[in-house]
């Protein structure tokens, strides 16, 4: 008969017999090579649920410990292989990557709120995070206001915000720069959204004017991708495709600048994003809002890295913010920075291969003999309120007739090859030879073919060229265009062109300015411009 004691004994035998055998049994199928299953997602009890790893929001990251300690979920935690979770909700807890790579929270923040850029190799740059209902972030902030300025992070520091650098690399060297800290200019478009647009000139001012914002935040900056083609035919008609921006304007040589100018501001070239994963999108500017000052960009973004909790930036955890629209965006009087100006001017040059074309077209022999350089706006997309092409020939032609006859030769341009004529046709009666890219280009095939197969303002920029070395240039107050030319026609004088020979005699009521005899020209003896009761962007141009 079986006594209690022996029925125990059976059953630790039967106990111990099914353990041998099942241990065999996986044993067995490691030596196969088949794997022991391990625990899903769904197995975990932690923040990490299945919502909200769907919806990539993945709450306060769980603290780390090594196999071993104490304090895990208690014995039914499953086997996590090297770490195992210890609890949640520590500011000093670690991340788990996916891959089993341990991040430490401090170094790499959560990634909720901040865009993720896997395709941080396209040209067009990143798409962006819309909060607030669909709008860019930081709707409360406001460009150059005043609650932005104070704001600090504990990983940067302010340099002073009225420095006395009169000099582009007088102020880069004073200026305190954060390595890993990155400016994303745009003015939302493209297709990401992260590409500049607008006209060629309204182009440049932007880059321009994100070099100076960098600079201010003491930051690299990746330059952006354009979207600005225009047909020929049509100025209206807007191409969608995003290039680089050495189609416009010689890269290579804005790098060897800065290099040589300001060493401290690294550039990314053509909205290269590679290697940064973290990217706030700023609040949307509208180019006609308050411009930025010394300082109150810095203060920016660094109450976006506050608000945002970005407290950690550097080499190893690079962060990009990006901010559009830059267009006007600093205001280079209300800092008192025209030579500094004058210098960023002088680091953005058009694309070397059209300004070459343009000097093949300035040594024609109908120029030899000096030239009077006209830019006429008579293109369908030219408002009347900035000066009708009537009111310009009309000027011009004043302006023509002063010079007493010791300048002959008129040289045109203008999208327009209609305008042209009907201008041609007011001053050869007068004894003027009137000139275009076209006329003088008719016996170079090669370099006529160029031209017939470039949009809008790649042929500006061939122009640009020929207006720069005109004996006298006649210009359009409202054209951005022109107001490039004048001011690099006189960039290298101890005076303010503009302030010396186009604002005396005007009064100005916000970013609106007037003149007592409007329309009228203005300037000195080499260069004027034809001046309309408009608004003025001379503090922030070019």
């Amino acid at each position: 008969m079986l006594t209690k004691h022996h029925t125990f004994f059976i059953a630790v035998l039967a106990g111990l017999w099914l353990l041998y055998y099942f241990r065999g049994s996986e044993l067995l199928h490691l030596q196969h090579g088949d794997q022991l299953p391990s625990p899903s997602v769904h197995d975990l009890e932690s923040p990490f649920d299945s919502a909200a790893i769907d919806q990539g929001n993945y709450g306060t990251a769980p603290e780390m410990t090594d196999v071993g300690e104490s304090e895990g979920l208690g014995d039914s935690s499953p086997d996590l292989g090297e770490h195992e979770y210890k609890g949640s909700g520590h500011q000093g807890a670690q991340i788990a990557g996916w891959e089993g790579e341990v991040k430490d929270q401090e170094e790499y923040p959560e990634s909720s709120g901040h865009v993720s850029d896997e395709g941080a190799k396209s040209a067009g740059g990143t798409d962006k995070q819309k909060p607030n209902g669909g709008k860019p972030g930081l709707q409360e902030s406001k460009p150059g206001n005043e609650h932005n300025a104070g704001t600090s992070n504990e990983n940067i520091t302010h340099d002073t915000p009225h420095n006395t650098a009169k000099t582009l690399k007088a102020l880069c060297s004073e200026t305190n720069w954060k390595e890993g800290l990155w400016l994303q200019c745009h003015s939302w478009c493209g297709a990401n959204e992260t590409s500049i647009c607008g006209g060629l000139n309204n182009a440049r001012n932007r880059i321009q004017t994100c070099l100076r914002l960098a600079i201010d935040a003491g930051s690299g900056l990746i330059l952006p991708t354009v979207s600005t083609q225009r047909h020929f035919d049509n100025p209206l008609a807007f191409g969608g495709a995003s290039v680089c921006p050495d189609v416009y304007w010689d890269v290579d040589f804005l790098e060897k600048a800065v290099k040589k100018e300001c060493p401290q501001l690294p550039l990314r070239r053509c909205g290269d994003m590679q290697g940064i994963h973290d990217v706030i999108q700023g609040p949307r500017r509208q180019y006609m809002e308050p411009n930025f000052n010394k300082g109150t960009f810095r203060a920016f973004m660094e109450s976006t890295l506050v608000e945002k909790k970005m407290g950690q930036v550097s080499a190893k955890h690079p962060v990009a913010i990006g901010y559009g629209d830059t267009y006007i965006a600093y205001n280079y009087t209300a800092a008192d920075e025209m030579s500094i100006r004058k210098d960023l001017f002088n680091t953005l040059k058009f694309n070397s291969e059209l300004l070459a074309i343009g000097s093949s077209i300035l040594h024609s022999p109908q120029l030899q003999d000096g030239f009077i350089g006209v830019h006429l706006r008579g293109e369908m997309d030219w408002p009347g309120s900035f000066g009708t092409k009537d009111q310009q020939m009309d000027f011009f032609t004043q302006e023509i007739e002063q010079t007493k006859g010791r300048l002959k030769t008129v040289y045109v341009s203008c999208g327009s090859t209609g305008a042209i004529q009907a201008f041609r046709e007011r001053l050869e009666p007068l004894g003027y030879s009137v000139h275009d890219k076209w006329s003088l280009v008719a016996g170079q095939p090669i370099i006529s073919d160029k031209l017939k197969d470039m949009e809008f303002d790649l042929a500006a920029i061939v122009e640009y060229q020929v207006l720069l070395e005109a004996k006298l240039f006649l210009g359009v107050w409202m054209s951005t265009l022109s107001l490039l030319i004048a001011f690099a026609r006189s960039a290298n004088d101890g005076e303010d062109f503009y302030s010396t020979h186009i604002i005396p005699g005007s009064s100005r009521n916000g970013a609106h300015r007037e003149w007592d005899d409007a329309p009228a020209t203005k300037g000195d003896k080499t260069t004027k411009l034809l001046v309309v009761n408009e608004f003025d962007v001379m503090d922030a141009f070019p």
